[in-house]
C-alpha cells in the first residue's frame, strides 16, 4: 500500500523515487558501532545468538520438511551494512537524475536454517539445544531475492555478502553486549 501511495503521489508530483523492497536484514556494523537491540526477537540470526549466548534456553527450526535441499525454510538475507550504502547510492542515483525505480535489496542467495545455524555454531564456538517443531502456518519454504535490477540500476556492489559475514558480525555485537552487560552486574553487586 506504501508503494501504492508514494507512486500515485508521484504521478501528479514531482517526485522521484527509490523504493527498496528489503530480505531479511541481519548484522551489525563491521566496526561494532551499532546493531540489533531487540529483546525476545524471532529473527532467526538474533534468536540464534540469543540461544548461543545463554538467553533462550532453546533454538526452534519452525520446520523440517520444506521442499528445500535440507527440509528447512531458506532465506535472502543482507547485511546491514550494505543495505545502507543501498541506500546512499539510491540517493546518489536519484540526485544524477534517475528515474523512480522499485528495487529488491537481498543477494540473490539463500540459506537453509540449518546452515544458519550451524554457521553460527562455528563461528561462536558455542552449543545451545536445537528443538525441532513444526512449521507455522503459511511459511514458504524458500523466499530469495531478484537482485540483479538493484546491482544494475545502482551500480550497488554488496561488500558483505556471505553469510559467514552477515553471522559474525551479529555474533561480535551480541557476545560484545552480553560481556558488557555481566560487566554492569559484576559492578553494580559488589
Amino acid at each position: 500500500m506504501s508503494e501504492w501511495i508514494i507512486q500515485d503521489y508521484a504521478k501528479v508530483s514531482n517526485l522521484r523515487y527509490v523504493i527498496f523492497r528489503y530480505f531479511n536484514v541481519a548484522g551489525a556494523d563491521p566496526d561494532g558501532q551499532i546493531g540489533q537491540y531487540t529483546q525476545n526477537a524471532t529473527h532467526l540470526i538474533k534468536a540464534a545468538c540469543d540461544a548461543a549466548l545463554g538467553r533462550k534456553p532453546i533454538m526452534k527450526i519452525l520446520g523440517t520438511d520444506f521442499d528445500t535441499p535440507d527440509g528447512t525454510g531458506v532465506r535472502d538475507f543482507i547485511h546491514v551494512a550494505d543495505l545502507a550504502q543501498a541506500h546512499l547510492d539510491g540517493l546518489r542515483y536519484l540526485g544524477e537524475g534517475g528515474d523512480s525505480e522499485v528495487l529488491n535489496c537481498g543477494y540473490g542467495q539463500g540459506y537453509s536454517v540449518r546452515e544458519v545455524i550451524e554457521s553460527l555454531l562455528e563461528i561462536s564456538k558455542k552449543q545451545f539445544t536445537i528443538v525441532e517443531t513444526s512449521r507455522r502456518q503459511g511459511d514458504p519454504g524458500c523466499v530469495i531475492s531478484q537482485a540483479d535490477k538493484i546491482r544494475q540500476v545502482l551500480n550497488w556492489f554488496p561488500k558483505h555478502a556471505h553469510l559467514h559475514s552477515i553471522i559474525g558480525t551479529a555474533w561480535e555485537w551480541e557476545n560484545h553486549h552480553q560481556r558488557a552487560s555481566e560487566k554492569r552486574v559484576k559492578s553494580i553487586s559488589l
